[in-house]
C-alpha cells in the first residue's frame, strides 16, 4: 500500500453505540448489522463485537460475503441483498442465508426447484431507486402468492430510498409506493412468522432495512438514522466516520 491511511475504529465505543441503539429501540426483534465488502473494509472479524453488543441480523451484499462472515459465526441469520444465482440453491441452505427476491421471473423460476420450502427469503421494493425491486403491485401480489401456494418463508419486505429523506419530497413519494405495493398484503401474516414483534400498526412494524432520516446525537459520537414515522427504522448507523 502506497497510501498510508487507515480508519482507527475503538471497539468499545463501537458497542457502547450499539448498546445504545438498542436501548433507544427497544421494541423491535431484529437489530440488523449491515456489513458489506469486508464489514466496509474494517475485516469481517469485528462481527462477533456486534453480536455481543445486540446485533442479531446480519445483511451482506453477496452469497461470498455471506459465506465469509460464516467463518466467523454459524448460527445469526445473514440476508443477502443481491439475487442469488438460482444454481446455488444448495449453498445457500446449507448455511442458513436468507434471499432477496425482487422480480416475478426470478420467483417463477426459484419455484421449480427442489427443497424450496427450506427456504427463507425477503422481498425487495423498488420505490424510486431503479435498481433492483418489484414496481407494481399486480406482480407484487403474484409473487405472495407464488410464496405461500409453495410454502415458501417470507421472512420480510424492504426498499431501499434514493434519496435522504430530509426536506425532501422525493422520500415522501417513495414512502407513498411503498404503501401502495404492500397494500393488498396481509402484512401480520408476514409479522407473525417472526420477522417482529411488533403488534401496534401497520406504520410502526419496521420493514425497511434502510432508514432515511438522520439525527446526529453529540453523545459519544452517535449518529442515528431514523424516519419521521418509524415506518423504516431499523438500520440505525453505529458509528460516525
Amino acid at each position: 500500500m502506497y497510501r498510508n491511511t487507515f480508519a482507527l475504529v475503538d471497539n468499545s465505543k463501537l458497542k457502547e453505540n450499539i448498546k445504545e441503539i438498542i436501548n433507544k429501540y427497544d421494541n423491535y426483534k431484529y437489530y440488523i448489522g449491515v456489513v458489506k465488502a469486508n464489514a466496509y473494509g474494517h475485516g469481517d472479524y469485528i462481527i462477533n463485537d456486534l453480536i455481543d453488543s445486540g446485533i442479531n441480523y446480519l445483511a451482506v451484499s453477496s452469497l461470498e460475503e455471506a459465506l465469509s462472515i460464516r467463518r466467523y459465526n454459524k448460527e445469526i441469520p445473514i440476508l443477502c441483498l443481491e439475487v442469488i444465482d438460482i444454481r446455488y440453491l444448495d449453498v445457500v441452505i446449507y448455511n442458513n442465508i436468507t434471499m432477496t427476491n425482487s422480480s416475478l421471473d426470478y420467483v417463477l423460476e426459484l419455484v421449480k426447484e427442489n427443497d424450496i420450502n427450506r427456504l427463507k427469503v425477503h422481498l425487495k421494493l423498488d420505490v424510486g431507486m431503479n435498481r433492483l425491486g418489484l414496481k407494481d403491485r399486480d406482480e407484487v401480489n403474484k409473487v405472495i402468492r407464488l410464496f405461500e401456494d409453495n410454502e415458501i418463508y417470507l421472512e420480510g419486505i424492504y426498499t431501499h430510498f434514493p434519496t435522504s429523506g430530509i426536506n425532501d419530497r422525493y422520500y415522501e413519494k417513495g414512502l407513498d409506493k411503498f404503501r401502495e405495493l404492500t397494500k393488498d398484503i396481509d402484512l401480520d401474516k408476514i409479522y407473525e412468522k417472526g420477522y417482529t414483534s411488533k403488534k401496534d400498526s401497520a406504520e410502526k412494524h419496521g420493514l425497511g432495512l434502510w432508514t432515511v432520516r438522520k439525527i446526529l446525537i453529540n453523545n459519544n459520537n452517535l449518529n442515528l438514522f431514523t424516519s419521521k414515522n418509524d415506518l423504516f427504522c431499523q438500520q440505525l448507523e453505529i458509528y460516525d466516520m
